[in-house]
């Protein structure tokens, strides 16, 4: 597949993030006891039409539920190449829906589906080549600027670049690891070198629009493994599904910059 497909490559994108969103709507239903009056998500509702409207099905779950179905549509939609509006459509109220419903506890892997979501359902009501290459840049630049507002609110805390946050997030019980944790305290400069290298990273990801693509295809990979590294040490999964998924985007925003601004 050529990064400079366009067709492939929405294909690609709004597929792996349908079927990424499989992973957190399951586990809302697994841990459904969280939405009870004693669970950590147990904010009320802003709808509360919606659970009697159902019978009495927690309106959380049945979102959760909703998900999952417009997911797999969606996904079996673009792998036959037919059209996905009806199931994104659905992906894209069930993302809104659910930021309405669950006040806290969401993550900004959310954040990204929803834009996902939204951009790749008005694409699909278009149908046009334009509308995808329009869905594909956006989504690019909305990483962007996510990349970069992390790492711009991290570069003025001082204990990103001594190390002593990632010390002290490997030591919680909610995102840590013993083992990491104590590796990490005996050795501070190895701390200090990965906190200063996720700060720079991520005010450095909007360089991979315009670096010469084989450069802008490392760093994405290294952005990949430090998503990876990061499920694995602090349960971050959701993050896997919802970022490098869309890497293939900025891969094509790349070539189309490239193109359009560097002859």
């Amino acid at each position: 597949m050529s990064f400079a497909d366009a067709g492939a490559v929405f294909r690609l994108v709004v597929a792996a993030s349908a079927l990424a969103q499989l992973v957190p709507a399951a586990q809302l239903i697994v841990s459904r006891h969280e939405l009870s009056a004693a669970g950590l998500l147990r904010w009320p509702a802003r709808w509360t039409w919606l659970p009697a409207a159902l019978g009495g099905v927690p309106s959380a779950l049945f979102l959760a539920g909703t998900r999952i179905v417009c997911a797999a549509a969606t996904a079996v939609a673009l792998w036959n190449g037919t059209t996905a509006v009806v199931p994104l459509g659905g992906l894209a109220l069930v993302s809104v829906a659910l930021a309405l419903r669950v006040r806290w506890g969401l993550t900004a892997a959310e954040d990204v589906w929803r834009f996902t979501n939204i951009a790749a359902c008005a694409a699909e009501v278009v149908g046009t080549p334009r509308a995808r290459d329009l869905c594909l840049l956006f989504l690019a630049a909305q990483l962007s600027v996510l990349y970069f507002a992390a790492g711009w609110s991290k570069m003025r805390a001082r204990g990103w670049w001594d190390g002593t946050f990632v010390q002290d997030v490997a030591g919680t019980a909610s995102f840590g690891d013993a083992g990491l944790a104590t590796f990490l305290r005996h050795r501070p400069r190895l701390g200090r070198a990965i906190g200063r290298a996720v700060v720079c990273g991520e005010l450095a990801f909007p360089l991979a629009l315009l670096l010469p693509p084989p450069l802008a295809a490392g760093m994405l990979a290294v952005a990949a493994l430090g998503h990876l590294a990061a499920a694995r040490f602090m349960g971050l999964n959701v993050f896997v599904g919802a970022l490098p998924v869309v890497y293939p985007a900025v891969m094509f925003a790349n070539l189309w910059v490239r193109r359009a601004w560097m002859p």
